[in-house]
Formats: C-alpha cells, structure tokens, sequence
C-alpha cells in the first residue's frame, strides 16, 4: 500500500479447505486452518485486520473473547483504521494507544471476570466502540439460519450458524458442548 506501483496485495488462503492438514497435521484434521475465513464462510479476527487497511469505512475489531482463568495474562489487540484506541477493563482505562498505519493496537492484560472495552477515535473523536464480556456457562442453543426460506429445487442451502449461549443469550466462546442434528421430512 506504500508503493504507487502495486495494486493490491495476495492472500494465498482466504477460507480455509479441506486438504493439506496444517498446522494439524495429524488426524482427525483434514483441513488447512490458515484462511481469513473458516470453511463455512466465518471471518476470522485477521479477516478485520485486512478490512482495516483496504476500506474506508471505520472500523474497530477488539480480540480475543474474554473468558479465561483469573489472574492469566492476556495479550488484547485491536485491528482498527481509526487513529489511536483506548482499551478499559471493567470501566478502568488500561491507557491509550497510537494505531501505526499497517498495524494494531496492543496491550498485555491481566484477566478479571467482566468487560473489555476498546474505545476507537479519529481526529481525537470517538467514533467506535468493541466490547468482550465474560459469559456464564453453556445453558441453550441458538440456531441462526443465513436465509428464512429455501427455494425447495435440490440446490439450494443454508447455512446455519450453531451457538452455544448462556443465561443472558450470551455465546459462550469456550463452550465444546457436542450438538447433534436429525432433520425430519422433505430437509
């Protein structure tokens, strides 16, 4: 993006496929994981990194989710095309950060349940804001079709998103529970 004479840049695996096994190289993966995207279509944090720097548009992505062991350390970041960010926990601020062009906003943080907050701002304006909450335990399941209606042709699909969520409707981002599905009639 620095050299007038490139139009743009490449990205050899923008979803992930089936094949080629890394970095898990041993069964039962059977897919490369090194995608933007996951093999169902799902933007991946470094999805935002890349839609930072190529669109106008602001944007502020805050990663990862926040439910972890007290006390761990954890390295936030946020992929952003705003100029500086604010990162809070729980309220607190944990300082604020110039955003290089070509890059990210980081700090390490010290895990406490509750709320991460990043704070995004232009010109000194704040203009976004991303937020991570920790999450009760799994107790239900969300299913989130792409589409309300099929054509019914023998072509046609949908994808459903599966979540596991809390209490308070919340995705659990930890959760490994094993969801099955039996599907009844003309489906």
């Amino acid at each position: 993006a620095r050299r007038p004479y490139i139009a743009g840049g490449f990205v050899w695996t923008g979803f992930d496929y089936r094949g080629e096994p890394t970095p898990f190289n041993r069964w039962p993966s059977i897919s490369s994981h090194f995608g933007i995207m996951d093999t169902c279509g799902f933007p991946k944090d470094n999805y935002y990194y890349y839609r930072a720097q190529w669109r106008e548009e602001p944007l502020l992505h805050l990663l990862p989710h926040w439910n972890w062991r007290q006390g761990e350390k954890i390295d936030v970041w946020c992929h952003t095309n705003l100029d500086s960010v604010e990162l809070l926990l729980n309220g607190r601020s944990l300082g604020r950060r110039k955003v290089p062009r070509y890059g990210h906003a980081e700090w390490q943080v010290k895990y406490e349940p509750g709320v991460v907050e990043a704070r995004g701002y232009r010109e000194g304006k704040l203009v976004l804001t991303a937020r991570r909450e920790t999450t009760g335990a799994p107790a239900g399941i969300v299913l989130e079709p792409d589409r309300e209606s099929l054509r019914a042709d023998g072509m046609d699909l949908s994808v459903v998103a599966v979540k596991i969520v809390d209490q308070q409707g919340r995705t659990v981002p930890t959760a490994d529970n094993e969801v099955a599905f039996a599907v009844q009639g003309p489906g």
